[in-house]
């Protein structure tokens, strides 16, 4: 799998169609304990970073349950 470096910033977009309400859309960890998540929680998409033993999530208040597109 290719690494992907990530220094101060990044932008990472996807289209999702789905019913789950649970579940990961992508996770990718580094060597030095960090990592980034998106994950579906209740039905609704939650970004989680981790780096350096803090964990900072970004919770959306759209939910992406609907069996609808979504960007």
């Amino acid at each position: 799998v290719p690494t992907w470096t990530i220094h101060q910033e990044a932008t990472f977009q996807c289209v999702v169609h789905t019913s789950a309400k649970e579940g990961i859309l992508l996770y990718s960890s580094a060597r030095e304990g960090g990592f980034v998540a998106l994950e579906i929680q209740e039905g609704l998409p939650v970004a989680v970073v981790g780096k350096g033993g803090v964990k900072t999530e970004l919770r959306s208040q759209t939910f992406i349950d609907d069996k609808k597109w979504h960007s």
